[in-house]
């Protein structure tokens, strides 16, 4: 099942505290990429970029820290 999971496309949507996520097909041979689309008003993108890479950076460091327990 972990193999099948692995080439299926997951769509993840979210307003607010409500969300929902659905598998949507097979990767097949498209490029397999992770997207963020963000929809408001005033958005500061720099900031929101500079918020996600340091999330980003923490989960990885966690990661590893797990791994060399």
């Amino acid at each position: 099942m972990r193999g099948a999971m692995a080439d299926a496309k997951y769509v993840f949507q979210g307003v607010g505290m409500i969300y929902t996520g659905y598998f949507k097909g097979l990767w097949g041979a498209e490029k397999r990429e992770s997207r963020f689309v963000f929809i408001g008003r005033n958005l500061d993108e720099a900031t929101l970029r500079a918020m996600l890479l340091a999330r980003s950076e923490e989960h990885t460091s966690e990661l590893q820290s797990l791994a060399g327990s």
